[in-house]
């Protein structure tokens, strides 16, 4: 019995597993910004699943369905830290980071299966830290500010008038991520291509709605 206990205590986890990482800052005052939108999905699918998260120094982390789920507590600069030392304590198959990306218009989902940070500093500390660039990402699109500083912006809450799309993108990012889950990259690419079109018609509806009488 003692022997069966030791094991499972000590003995590190050899099964394949994914990896879902969501990237944001930790703490209430940046929990409905723009730049956490990362979090925002995996709570949500999280969730769904009806499983609560684990605290550790570094990160929130969870599991289900033979995937990790981590959101990294080191602010966005240094999400690499974070991912690279789940990364060594489990048998990682394949990784999905998902992250706001402000060159694409509000709702706007692309997925990559891999290249270079794109200028995210989020997936620029996590290539660093595990010395890999060859994870899937899932970019999230919140806009870009026509006037207002970058790091201002991000960091702001989204309008009301933005939450219709934002839930609506939630929704499909929560989608795609449970297509790589229970599936693989292709699977993702798939759920896209057969969804997209009607997602976005989706967003241009509820976006055009905004611009006509949408208020702050």
């Amino acid at each position: 019995m003692l022997s069966q206990i030791f094991r499972r205590l000590f003995v590190p986890n050899t099964q394949d597993m994914k990896l879902i990482v969501g990237l944001g800052n930790p703490g209430k005052e940046y929990s409905q910004t723009r730049h956490n939108i990362g979090f925002m999905i995996l709570d949500k699918v999280v969730e769904k699943r009806k499983i609560k998260w684990h605290r550790d120094r570094l990160y929130h982390h969870t599991e289900a369905d033979g995937a990790v789920f981590l959101k990294p507590k080191t602010f966005m600069n240094l999400s690499g830290t974070a991912v690279a030392k789940i990364k060594n304590r489990k048998s990682v198959s394949s990784i999905l980071v998902v992250y706001d990306d402000i060159y694409l218009p509000l709702g706007e989902l692309r997925i990559r299966e891999k290249g270079s940070d794109g200028g995210h500093k989020g997936v620029k500390s996590i290539i660093s830290s595990t010395g890999d660039s060859g994870f899937v990402r899932l970019r999230v699109g919140i806009g870009t500010p026509e006037k207002e500083e970058l790091s201002d912006y991000v960091l702001d809450n989204f309008t009301r008038d933005e939450l219709p799309v934002l839930n609506k993108t939630k929704d499909f990012a929560c989608l795609l991520v449970e297509q790589f889950i229970t599936g693989d990259y292709k699977e993702m690419i798939d759920c896209y291509s057969k969804n997209n079109l009607s997602y976005s018609e989706e967003i241009r509806e509820l976006s055009e709605s905004k611009s006509k009488g949408g208020t702050k």
